[in-house]
């Protein structure tokens, strides 16, 4: 005699996991695969005109009007101590709200979104630790450097 069980699963109790997902979006320059939070993206802009500014550090490429709002636009590259390019098709504005503090940041392409368990973040090796980059992580044998927004928009 054999006795056969069944086990129901009640489809809408919640399912407790200890993944920590985070949706990033994926950015390149020089090169590199950065990623910015996604909750902290307000909009993408490609084709905008942004007005120089004098006196300010060569990192700040001047400014932007979106919609009534000025917003200061960072050249990623040399905020990150690396050499300037000609910007082509490709390059657009990543606008951030970081604690109410609006930044566009000047990128050579952006990429895609991708899901990040924050586990499996690491942090940058000691001796040649980035001031802006917090985290790195490792997915499908592609290397992503986590920006450190905060630090970013320390002018």
């Amino acid at each position: 005699m054999s006795i056969e069980s069944t086990v129901l699963m009640d489809m809408d109790a919640p399912v407790e996991t200890s993944v920590t997902m985070q949706e990033y979006l994926v950015f390149i320059s020089d090169e590199l695969r950065y990623v910015v939070s996604a909750a902290n993206v307000i909009e993408i802009i490609t084709n905008l005109s942004i007005t120089h500014m004098p006196k300010v550090p060569d990192y700040i490429k001047g400014i932007i009007n979106l919609r009534g709002q000025v917003i200061p636009i960072i050249d990623i590259r040399l905020r990150m101590y690396r050499s300037p390019v000609e910007y082509d098709e490709e390059c657009c504005i990543i606008v951030i709200n970081m604690n109410d503090v609006f930044v566009g940041l000047l990128v050579e392409k952006v990429s895609h979104v991708v899901n990040i368990d924050e586990e499996n973040i690491s942090q940058p090796p000691a001796n040649k630790k980035q001031e802006l980059v917090s985290g790195i992580v490792n997915l499908d044998n592609d290397v992503y450097l986590i920006l450190d927004c905060e630090k970013l928009i320390q002018f």
